[in-house]
């Protein structure tokens, strides 16, 4: 959502992960959003934002989608939103704590798909999925017939069995 008219929807307390690139970061790497404000955690690293964080591999953030980070465990993900969520309630988002160039407003920046996908197995391929529809279309297909045999007549339309 890279409208400003989505701006309430991303406060404080909705920190998202995704990934983005400006001209000022060309190559596509990790975000997230308050408000209108996208903050590019790479440079948020870099700057030693994240250092307290266990378990955060470096150069996480450099990377074009969020795979390696979504396989973090949550404790990671919780801390990352409460460093950032910390900064934010004391000193907004004009903060010396964020590094120069790291925000960026969203009408400069082009959201990207935050991960990539491998191999995709659709469920529709489980004999368990397709069987309510097979079934639903004998049953239909049997009422047609059943019409057809013993309905009213298609020609007259008088019931031919009476």
């Amino acid at each position: 959502m890279t409208s400003p008219h989505y701006a309430s929807h991303f406060s404080n307390r909705n920190i998202p992960f995704g990934i983005g690139s400006s001209k000022v970061h060309s190559t596509p790497q990790a975000v997230s959003r308050v408000e209108n404000i996208v903050l590019f955690l790479s440079d948020l690293a870099s700057h030693g934002l994240f250092d307290d964080v266990q378990g955060l591999p470096k150069g996480v953030f450099e990377r074009s989608t969020l795979n390696e980070f979504a396989a973090l465990p949550k404790t990671v993900h919780r801390a990352i939103r409460d460093n950032i969520q910390k900064i934010l309630r004391e000193n907004g988002l004009d903060s010396s704590q964020f590094p120069t160039g790291s925000l960026e407003h969203i009408s400069q920046v082009t959201l990207h798909l935050p991960v990539q996908i491998g191999d995709f197995v659709g469920m529709s391929c489980a004999l368990a999925n397709p069987t309510p529809i097979v079934r639903a279309y004998v049953v239909l297909n049997m009422a047609v017939r059943f019409l057809l045999l013993f309905g009213p007549c298609p020609e007259c339309g008088s019931d031919r069995y009476k």
